[in-house]
């Protein structure tokens, strides 16, 4: 979802701004793009068992268990 947004914000900016913009905001999204879609691989390979131990009402482990994710991601970021 997030590369869908990121092309409509560069045909948007092309339709509206010069060319020249387009192509700056398009060597900026090729520095932002692959760490934000590591970022969301990353949550997606994290969500099933997440899921998993909110099906089984384990809440305290479904707690920790996002907090380990996040404080990750946070770092890695």
């Amino acid at each position: 979802m997030t590369t869908v947004s990121a092309q409509a914000q560069f045909l948007i900016s092309a339709a509206f701004l010069y060319l020249k913009s387009a192509g700056v905001l398009c060597a900026m999204m090729n520095f932002t793009l692959p760490p934000l879609q590591v970022i969301q691989a990353i949550s997606v390979l994290a969500l099933p068992p997440m899921a998993r131990k909110y099906d089984l009402a384990d809440h305290g482990k479904l707690l920790r268990a996002g907090h380990i994710v996040t404080l990750g991601l946070t770092s890695a970021h």
